[in-house]
């Protein structure tokens, strides 16, 4: 698949010398993806599906820079977007309380993307290239016959992969068509870089004076309307990363924007609030658009890629530093919740630990795959219908900035922080985000967490163990 781009747009460059680009014989090795549905009284109608509800469709969307602190769906912040459409669909589904991402944007896509924590797909920075030699998630679908007849497609930001060109481009990682934006972060809501891309042609690049947020949901709802077989289409906003800005006033709730507009510190929050919102009522038109056969036959996953930035934190839930680029769980603990098709458990809250690399073998279990565990990657399905069963006894997640190595693992009870080799306990306060600093007074746990952390980091060797399990000092 990493060579299928290459070959086409040679194919395509010798046909256009050969034959001059006329040849009517010449069958086009280019096949276009339309871009609206046709009219035409002559054709004949489309081939309705039937839905199966085993192979239910699958929408995972993923928010950017939304941390709890910033999410309607948990009560820790006085002030969060109000976000109907989201708070409906987790009101009638499953809201989970302990998910852990990675502090930053690549580490996180690329968790879900091959199902492997940083240290083993070795994408830990900001931003970070997928190996070749990693099977993603897309590949792993279509590559798998119990799951083969589903449709697959990413929408929105990719942001994995940096100076290495192949890891950079979607279509090469094995998925099939992708609309978004391939370069990172934009600049403006209002003025971006829209790449329109698939396995059978060569990429479309122009620029969109259409709001990101529409325009990028419009993409999606008009795929998913032309489907004739399950799908699986992935979401990411890029909402409510910055710039900080002011949408459109029918999108939100949050009124005028205030005097001195986003660029005012003081008013960063409001407008951050506002995009979120945006987001949500663009979310609820897509739902919207759905027939009620295909709406009840899908499955939503909703997360967050990592906390809230310092800038427009709840400062009243975390504390400047702890949150999107750290490590604490205020830049890693994530909005997450599941909603829909199988999913029994309904206005009930999880509190089982789930990291995002789990999102992997989750889809492809609900696509149909009988393996229930892939790389790091445990399926939560049963999680839907229960509240017993397998468990990860610990959550992980790590990340490299500035020149600081910091990995993390957590139980029920206890947190532990590893930066620059220096370990730091903290007791966990289920009720808040205060921390507590137990390094010193309950070494039995420290040096618990310390082992497993070395066995998930494949690093085990590297600490001395006595003959009772524990770590010499």
């Amino acid at each position: 698949m990493k060579l299928v781009k290459s070959l086409i747009a040679l194919g395509i460059f010798f046909i256009v010398i050969s034959c001059g680009g006329s040849n009517s014989d010449t069958p086009s090795t280019v096949i276009e993806v339309p871009t609206e549905p046709t009219n035409n009284d002559d054709e004949s109608p489309a081939p309705v599906f039937v839905q199966n509800p085993d192979t239910p469709n699958i929408l995972l969307i993923i928010s950017d820079d939304q941390g709890v602190d910033s999410s309607a769906e948990y009560n820790f912040s006085s002030n969060p977007p109000h976000t109907p459409v989201l708070s409906n669909l987790a009101s009638q589904g499953l809201i989970f309380n302990n998910v852990w991402s990675s502090p930053s944007c690549s580490p996180t896509r690329a968790a879900i993307m091959t199902g492997k924590h940083g240290i083993h797909s070795g994408v830990t920075v900001q931003p970070g290239d997928i190996s070749d030699a990693d099977t993603t998630l897309f590949e792993f679908l279509s590559q798998n016959e119990d799951t083969s007849t589903y449709a697959t497609a990413l929408f929105g930001k990719w942001n994995i992969g940096g100076n290495n060109a192949p890891a950079s481009d979607p279509i090469d990682n094995g998925i099939p068509y992708f609309a978004g934006i391939v370069q990172g972060n934009i600049n403006s809501y209002t003025d971006w870089e829209l790449t329109t891309d698939s396995i059978d042609s060569i990429a479309d690049v122009s620029t969109s004076n259409v709001y990101v947020t529409t325009e990028i949901t419009r993409l999606v709802t008009e795929w998913i309307n032309q489907q004739d077989q399950p799908w699986f289409a992935w979401l990411a906003h890029t909402a409510p990363h910055s710039p900080f800005h002011w949408p459109d006033e029918s999108l939100h709730t949050q009124g005028a924007e205030p005097t001195g507009g986003c660029d005012a510190t003081e008013n960063r929050r409001s407008c951050y609030l506002a995009m979120i919102e945006a987001m949500d009522t663009e979310i609820g038109n897509l739902l919207d658009s759905l027939s009620e056969e295909v709406r009840n036959n899908t499955i939503i996953i909703y997360v967050g890629d990592n906390g809230t930035p310092n800038a427009v934190r709840d400062p009243l839930v975390f504390n400047a530093g702890e949150v999107k680029g750290s490590v604490n769980e205020g830049g890693i603990r994530v909005p997450f919740f599941v909603s829909g098709a199988g999913v029994t458990r309904q206005g009930e809250r999880e509190n089982r630990l789930v990291t995002v690399t789990d999102i992997y073998a989750t889809v492809a279990e609900l696509a149909g795959n009988a393996t229930t565990s892939v790389n790091d990657s445990l399926s939560i399905v049963d999680y839907f219908s229960s509240d017993s069963g397998e468990q990860r006894a610990y959550a992980y997640s790590d990340y490299t900035n500035n020149g600081t190595d910091s990995w993390t693992i957590r139980n029920h009870t206890h947190q532990l922080i590893n930066e620059n080799t220096q370990d730091t306990l903290l007791a966990i306060n289920s009720a808040n985000f205060e921390v507590n600093d137990v390094t010193s007074s309950e070494p039995s746990v420290l040096q618990e967490l310390q082992i497993e952390g070395a066995l998930i980091r494949d690093q085990l060797a590297q600490i001395s163990v006595s003959p009772i399990g524990l770590p010499i000092d």
